[in-house]
């Protein structure tokens, strides 16, 4: 119950989701709200109810499926933790290559953005 129950991300509402064998959990206490994370197939996301930011945020773990299932589990977390000590904590999630980048680029096309380099700027197709 770490992780929180599971639950099923309604595809009307979260777009069509990519199957990696996951499985979907609500998050806990111990998840902040508004935060996720991608643990082998199991995805942990604590929802805010802004359905514009939850559905990125799910698509955005989701990304993290499709880099763990193209490098295997110990190459992705070992690069997680490399990328994370080079870069920072914020940097990260801006600098192309990262896998955080990735994700980020990931969950904005699946919502239908453009995703530009700055990081910041999102366009609706």
């Amino acid at each position: 119950m770490a992780l929180g129950v599971t639950f099923k991300p309604d595809q009307e509402i979260y777009c069509e989701l990519e199957n990696y064998g996951q499985t979907y959990r609500k998050g806990s206490i111990f998840t902040p709200k508004g935060a996720g994370i991608t643990l082998g197939k199991t995805v942990a996301t604590r929802l805010t109810g802004n359905v514009d930011y939850d559905r990125f945020l799910i698509q955005h773990e989701t990304g993290h499926l499709a880099d763990i299932n193209k490098l295997g589990g110990y190459n992705f977390y070992a690069q997680t933790i490399r990328e994370y000590a080079k870069f920072g904590f914020t940097d990260v999630y801006t600098t192309p290559g990262t896998l955080e980048y990735s994700a980020e680029l990931y969950g904005y096309q699946k919502l239908g953005y453009y995703y530009t380099n700055n990081g910041i700027s999102f366009i609706w197709k």
